[in-house]
């Protein structure tokens, strides 16, 4: 576990350092209620977000037997709601120092990446300064520069919001063809990978379009999730610090339309052991993949096709892990896997290990 972490000194009284920091988690409300896709707003009762209050149960600072924090909390804050777990975890510390108070936000981050710690504290130290500008004078940072954490704008929410990229292997509106080195994998089938950036897209012909969305989910060797942050989907485009990204949609001049993901593998770090790429299908266009012509799955490394595994044999599922890329002997290998789930994405999540909101 990893954390960003800032500390810093301030006149303002412990109360008003506390109220601070809970009206701003719960001001957070609104925001998140009206940034959730309809999907993720379907798992919402009424656009209410639950903010979960907790009293930290082994203080960061129990090595310091003898300055001890006077004051300790922490909060989950939602980042994905319809997912528990899905969660920014902050921590508020507090030592009364006579006329002054220091302080200590620090927020943990799993294998998803830092980018929503780091947000979250820089959001919140902005509270802080606009209440006191002169505490930016002491502040002391970890896993964050100083000159991000004041920055006037967000980089790491630009990133979020960054529209996602072209696909090299889609570049000028043309996919690359078979060539006498690419294998079709048969469902069980498994082959090695070059230690280098792939593409892995869905691509069909007809019967779906904005309705069918590729996505990642990051696991452990034991193909369980870590938590919501280890989803990269239309809603989280970048994960694995930055190792695992959407593709924009493309729309090939063969008339096949691709949803595409960049794995860059020798960036992906050390505790992830399985990405299990899937496809699911969101209910507003095709009831079930039988629908969709054409469907399969392509794996490409800049312009050449490594591998390609047919989806024709799909019926009533509308949510299926496509392919599952995981470490092997110190490598990495390519399986064609092929499950489906009926009852869609959300039953494909919980079966990873990442509870669902009914």
């Amino acid at each position: 576990m990893r954390y960003v972490r800032v500390n810093f000194s301030t006149v303002l009284p412990r109360a008003v350092v506390g109220t601070l920091f809970e009206t701003w988690t719960t001001g957070t409300q609104s925001t998140l209620a009206g940034r959730a896709s309809t999907a993720i707003r379907g798992a919402m009762t009424d656009g209410n977000v639950t903010f979960e209050y907790f009293e930290p149960t082994v203080s960061l600072f129990r090595a310091l037997d003898n300055d001890m924090p006077d004051f300790a909390v922490g909060v989950h804050i939602p980042t994905l709601t319809a997912f528990s777990g899905g969660a920014v975890t902050a921590h508020l510390y507090i030592w009364e120092r006579g006329s002054t108070r220091d302080v200590t936000l620090y927020s943990p981050f799993g294998l998803g990446g830092a980018r929503r710690s780091r947000s979250v504290l820089r959001k919140l130290v902005a509270e802080y300064v606009a209440a006191d500008p002169r505490l930016t004078q002491s502040i002391t940072c970890e896993g964050i520069s100083r000159e991000a954490l004041l920055a006037e704008k967000d980089t790491n929410e630009e990133e979020d919001r960054r529209e996602p990229e072209e696909a090299p292997a889609f570049e000028g509106g043309s996919a690359p063809t078979p060539n006498a080195r690419t294998v079709m994998l048969a469902r069980g089938q498994n082959m090695p990978l070059p230690d280098a950036a792939i593409q892995v897209a869905l691509e069909w012909a007809e019967g779906a379009g904005d309705d069918l969305d590729i996505s990642a989910v990051l696991c452990n060797a034991d193909g369980r999730a870590f938590d919501a942050e280890s989803i990269v989907f239309f809603n989280q485009p970048v994960g694995a610090y930055g190792s695992v990204r959407l593709n924009r949609r493309a729309r090939l001049s063969n008339g096949v339309t691709a949803g595409s993901l960049t794995v860059s593998l020798p960036g992906v770090p050390g505790g992830i052991g399985r990405v299990v790429v899937a496809g699911s299908l969101d209910g507003t266009g095709a009831s079930a993949f039988k629908a969709v012509q054409g469907l399969r799955a392509t794996v490409y490394t800049g312009k050449e096709m490594l591998a390609q595994f047919p989806l024709t044999f799909l019926t009533t599922e509308t949510a299926v892990v496509v392919v599952e890329i995981y470490r092997r002997a110190g490598g990495w290998r390519l399986r064609a896997v092929g499950q489906g789930w009926d009852n869609g994405f959300a039953s494909l999540l919980r079966d990873h290990g990442i509870d669902v909101e009914d």
